[in-house]
């Protein structure tokens, strides 16, 4: 089974909420589409790890045509053992930029020798709770090489700031988060959050934990709110 209509058979819980939303016209091709459009723009990353407690693998988004990947700032992210892998299965060294630690996020560089498809900033930062997103990223480890990321689907549920822990560590960010049920799963950490209009809405975050309701929630920094960054590394 081609694996974006897998993806979205597995979300078809969503496709009466969608209709109920946004009319008729929509339908399980129009979701395909909407995921297909994006798959390029979304890399498998792999680092160094060495210890059984930290994942060698996340995932990131293309962010300009000469190849800048923007990612979380983990820990696998070593000088020389950081790879990319594209949409179409080729492995790229990363070379590191500088990090931004207050947005807890890294650019990397890549050579792919050809135009990328980066994903741009939305000509909108007023997205409301209730908006339907689908989740694109490499959870589990489940794509290999040229094989597609995976994609989860679920609902912006808030935009908030909280107080934020990872284990028993603090989390330095304390901007605004768009907040989704659409669950970043081990891997998925890095990679994009879209409304079904396709249009960039953020940089997944690894599940962590409000220390004000000490409940765990999958959310995503706002693109916007890395847009300085962005600018600063790619030009």
């Amino acid at each position: 089974m081609n694996p974006v209509r897998c993806a979205v058979l597995l979300g078809g819980l969503l496709l009466g909420a969608l209709h109920a939303q946004s009319g008729p016209a929509h339908s399980a091709s129009c979701l395909e589409e909407a995921i297909a459009a994006k798959l390029p723009s979304v890399v498998k990353v792999y680092g160094a790890s060495g210890l059984s407690t930290i994942r060698p693998y996340a995932s990131g988004v293309i962010v300009s045509k000469a190849g800048h990947v923007l990612t979380l700032d983990l820990v696998i992210l070593q000088p020389d053992q950081t790879r990319v892998v594209l949409d179409d299965g080729s492995v790229h060294r990363a070379q590191l930029l500088p990090a931004d630690r207050r947005l807890g996020v890294r650019m990397l560089k890549i050579d792919a020798g050809r135009e990328l498809m980066p994903v741009v900033l939305p000509d909108r930062t007023d997205w409301r709770p209730g908006t339907l997103v689908f989740s694109l990223g490499n959870c589990f480890r489940l794509a290999e090489f040229e094989e597609k990321v995976s994609a989860t689907f679920g609902v912006l549920v808030a935009r908030a700031r909280t107080g934020l822990r990872r284990g028993t560590s603090d989390v330095d960010y304390d901007g605004e988060l768009l907040i989704t049920d659409a669950p970043n799963n081990p891997g998925q950490d890095g990679g994009g959050l879209f409304s079904l209009s396709g249009a960039w809405l953020g940089l997944n975050t690894r599940i962590v934990e409000s220390t004000e309701t000490h409940t765990q929630i999958s959310a995503a920094i706002p693109s916007w709110a890395m847009a300085d960054y962005v600018a600063r590394c790619v030009e």
